[in-house]
């Protein structure tokens, strides 16, 4: 690379040098190395900060301007921008707990050291199952039915979805003007703990509940968090 100093026509091999030589010789201080730079190197630089319009901050000739003005919540959108586009070119989705290898990596690790953070209703649930079926499986997922459903008793094929937690609402979302009411709250909140809410509620149990009528399995769906109230539906269901 031969750089030629526009000011004595001397040339480098580096931009260091460069630099170095208008430092030293001509007595630039950096404002007037910027200038240089837009008006020898880069006249079509982008100086503009992506997140709020003010100028970038000069770097240095062979970089240029660095990517933000400097502000630190800039800096934090810059860094947070960075991160997003990372993950969707490594794992296809902006927040790497979104990825399924990635939850297939946690979920393995959590069953090979048995760190299942379950609720006490859930863990007494799963007693009683076991001692009725033993086959009975936690966190089962099968291609039919490729989430983590809470119960499985294999021998019946029986998927059963304990719907314990207030974010799955007290009953199957359906769009019903009463839903709708509680949705409207929910909204009001404006609070990402009610936002997950939502999109559990009304996405996630929904696409669930889809995927089992379309494939047509064996699924109860109980919204209790009471240890007797979800024994009692399971009972029923399998009673007939």
């Amino acid at each position: 690379m031969n750089l030629e100093c526009k000011i004595c026509n001397k040339t480098f091999l580096e931009y260091f040098s460069l630099s170095k030589h208008l430092t030293t010789v001509h007595k630039m201080s950096i404002q007037e190395k910027e200038e240089y730079f837009l008006c020898y190197i880069n006249k079509n630089a982008d100086v503009l900060c992506p997140h709020c319009g003010n100028k970038k901050i000069f770097y240095s000739l062979s970089v240029g301007y660095k990517k933000t003005c400097g502000r630190k919540s800039c800096i934090r959108k810059e860094i947070a921008e960075n991160y997003k586009i990372n993950n969707l070119k490594k794992y296809g989705c902006e927040n790497v707990y979104q990825s399924n290898v990635i939850k297939e990596k946690i979920f393995e690790n959590m069953k090979q050291y048995n760190s299942f953070r379950g609720n006490k209703t859930e863990d007494s649930v799963y007693q009683y199952l076991i001692s009725h079926y033993p086959d009975t499986k936690r966190n089962y997922k099968s291609c039919v039915y490729p989430f983590r459903c809470d119960f499985y008793i294999e021998s019946l094929d029986l998927y059963i979805e304990v719907n314990a937690h207030w974010t799955h609402g007290s009953n199957a979302f359906e769009g019903t003007p009463e839903d709708l009411e509680i949705l409207k709250q929910w909204r009001s909140k404006q609070s990402k703990y009610y936002n997950n809410a939502i999109a559990v509620w009304t996405k996630r149990d929904v696409e669930k509940r889809d995927l089992a009528k379309k494939h047509n399995i064996n699924y109860i769906e109980i919204f209790s968090n009471r240890q007797n109230i979800i024994i009692d539906e399971i009972r029923e269901w399998i009673n007939g």
